[in-house]
Parts: C-alpha cells; sequence; structure tokens
C-alpha cells in the first residue's frame, strides 16, 4: 500500500511532465496558476483582516516583488499607504500580473519564445520538486512505522501526510515557475531543453 501512494504520485507527475515534452500549449497553464498564487499570497493577509490598514506591507511587499517583480497597482498603493479593501487589491494585483505575463513574450521576441520559456521552466521546477519529494516520501516511510506504537495506522497516516506533502510540492512548483517566467531569459542552450527526452527517476 506504501507503494500504490507513490505510484499514484510519480503517474501524475509523469502526465504532466509527458504534456511539456510532446509541446502542449503550456500558456493557460500560466494563465491559471498566477491568480492562484496571487491568492495564496494574500490569503495570509486577508484572513487576517479585509482591510490593508492592518496588514504588514513590508511583507506583503516582500512576497509579491519576489514572485512577480514590480507591478503598478502594488507601486501605486504603497505611495498613498490609504487603506483599501484586501479583495480589490488582490483583483489588481492579479490583473496586472496577468499583463505582465502577456509583456513577457514581447520582452522575450515573440509568443513562440515564451511557449520555449514556460515549457523549460514548468520543466525545471517539476525535475527540482520531484526529486526532493521522493526524498521526503523515503523519509517518511522510514519514520511512519514508529506510529503504530503511538496507536496510529501506519498506512493510512502515511496517505495523509503523503497526500498533503504532494500538495505542498505542487504549489512549490507553481511559485517557482510563476517566478522564474517573470524573469526567463533563454539562452540557444535552454531552448532545446524543452525537447529532450524525460528523464527516468
Amino acid at each position: 500500500e506504501y507503494d500504490d501512494v507513490m505510484n499514484i504520485q510519480r503517474n501524475l507527475i509523469y502526465r504532466q511532465r509527458r504534456e511539456v515534452l510532446e509541446g502542449h500549449d503550456l500558456h493557460p497553464y500560466y494563465q491559471r496558476i498566477i491568480p492562484a498564487t496571487m491568492e495564496t499570497i494574500l490569503a495570509d493577509f486577508i484572513s487576517g483582516s479585509d482591510s490593508t490598514s492592518e496588514w504588514d506591507l513590508e511583507a506583503l511587499s516582500t512576497r509579491i516583488m519576489d514572485l512577480f517583480g514590480p507591478l503598478p497597482s502594488l507601486e501605486s498603493f504603497l505611495r498613498k499607504r490609504e487603506p483599501e479593501s484586501g479583495l480589490l487589491l488582490q483583483d489588481l494585483l492579479i490583473q496586472d500580473a496577468l499583463e505582465r505575463l502577456e509583456a513577457r513574450a514581447m520582452e522575450l521576441g515573440s509568443m513562440e519564445t515564451l511557449g520555449v520559456a514556460e515549457r523549460v521552466i514548468l520543466l525545471q521546477a517539476v525535475d527540482s520538486h520531484w526529486m526532493d519529494h521522493i526524498d521526503l516520501m523515503d523519509d517518511l516511510r522510514d519514520s511512519i512505522g514508529m506510529r503504530g506504537y503511538a496507536q496510529h495506522d501506519p498506512v493510512v497516516e502515511y496517505k495523509r501526510e503523503g497526500f498533503e506533502m504532494f500538495e505542498a510540492m505542487n504549489e512549490a512548483i507553481q511559485m517557482d515557475a510563476v517566478r522564474m517566467i517573470m524573469r526567463a531569459r533563454l539562452t540557444g542552450e535552454e531552448k532545446q531543453t524543452s525537447r529532450h527526452e524525460p528523464k527516468r527517476f
């Protein structure tokens, strides 16, 4: 049953890698994960209060700049420092980030080049986090048996925690993909990466 958990996760990751390697259009994927990533960042702030007057603006600015770079709505908000609805600010930031994604095509030279960048970046993010995840799941399996002594079913605990770790990995993949696509500069070698055969794990 332990192996079943990893097999399910491996199949999901391999399916995602195949879509990248087969040249599927990933632009809609980025258009989905950018709003989701912004919502994840702002959730910590909005859950405390919808009024930005109670937010840690320095922490907010640092987290958004790290992932998305400078966004007009954020810069305007930080200049004015006037309280407003957190949900309204979130909508403005999402719009800015999506516009920034589209502007990347011009900066990189074409939509085709942006598409190459989207594939290269997602493949790198998936591979990196998946390898780390395999190690973490091995560590979990080694330690989970000890919990039988505490009246916990090891298999149930492994499935539950493994699912949570897999979800956390996917969120990390998305955040890395967003961060990198906003800063991408492709070399000739990187343009070939998206055509390589998949690695075997």
